[in-house]
């Protein structure tokens, strides 16, 4: 009930299913059928609710003080060290008034192409990491609800790192 009262992604679970039940989208991902975010509509759901999460938590913030809000997956804090260290989180490189995030690889023109990302599924940005001020991480919210609307208007149904990366190459 309350992913259905507070949280817009979840208004996406049927959506979603209709487009991974398609049979063009079955065969454009049939090499992922090991990955979730190729057919558990549960799944990509709960994924793009971070921003709803993050959304509902300043809007309900009691502490007016509290300027900068972020995600952080749990499992991120132990695969860090897994990156390359010019990729490593930096405290000091966070901008003001800006969406932080972390790209485990440069961008490139195929990147913008929502069926290349869909089908070969790079590794740009890292899902489970992003921090801004109140007011970025809102304006992100709008643009990545108006990603994740593009995409399924297409026939395509993705995880938040690929929404991350069109929305991030469409900006």
């Amino acid at each position: 009930a309350f992913l259905r009262e507070n949280i817009k992604s979840w208004s996406y679970i049927d959506r979603e299913r209709n487009i991974m039940n398609s049979e063009l989208y079955k065969r454009v991902t049939s090499h992922r059928k090991s990955c979730p975010e190729t057919h558990v509509p549960e799944y990509t759901c709960i994924n793009h609710a971070k921003i709803d999460f993050v959304k509902y938590a300043t809007e309900n913030i009691v502490d007016s003080d509290i300027k900068y809000v972020g995600w952080v997956d749990f499992g991120y804090i132990r695969k860090l060290t897994d990156l390359p260290s010019d990729k490593v989180f930096v405290y000091d490189a966070l901008k003001n008034n800006h969406v932080n995030m972390i790209f485990n690889n440069d961008i490139d023109e195929f990147d913008s192409d929502p069926y290349f990302t869909l089908i070969f599924a790079p590794e740009k940005i890292t899902g489970p990491f992003w921090f801004g001020s109140k007011e970025a991480l809102l304006k992100y919210w709008e643009k990545y609800h108006a990603t994740v609307q593009k995409l399924h208007n297409i026939g395509v149904a993705d995880d938040d790192q690929a929404i991350m990366l069109n929305t991030f190459t469409h900006q």
